[in-house]
């Protein structure tokens, strides 16, 4: 089980593009390390409410898969938390450290070939 603590970052937006689009200064973490993670304001018109999938991260813009019920405005603080792709790569990357090794409780197939569109059941034509 990976513990939360390490992975939760706190701050303030700086700038609001939409409900779903914001951006904060103080997060200079790499891109996406916060994608599949979750954001939650604990001030502003959205405070308490139900935390948001984040949708990807890049050089402090937060984008969400859903909208924000209100629009955040800047200065809202917010709580931000790692997720998880469910891939090997991010088992690897993210959650290595002193601490522990996440490798070993990936619980994937990562060496199953994708699907092909050749393996779906058709439509039908005409």
């Amino acid at each position: 089980m990976v513990p939360v603590g390490p992975n939760t970052v706190t701050g303030t937006l700086t700038t609001v593009t939409s409900a779903s689009v914001f951006y904060s200064s103080a997060r200079s973490e790499a891109a996406d390390t916060f994608g599949a993670g979750t954001i939650q304001f604990t001030s502003g018109p959205n405070a308490g409410l139900k935390a948001l999938a984040v949708k990807s991260f890049a050089a402090g813009v937060i984008t969400t898969l859903e909208p924000f019920y209100y629009l955040p405005v800047a200065g809202n603080a917010y709580t931000l938390t790692r997720g998880c792709r469910k891939r090997m790569a991010d088992c690897q990357a993210r959650w290595n450290g002193a601490t522990f090794n996440n490798i070993a409780n990936f619980g994937g197939f990562p060496y199953i070939p994708a699907g092909s569109v050749y393996a779906t059941v058709g439509q039908g034509g005409g």
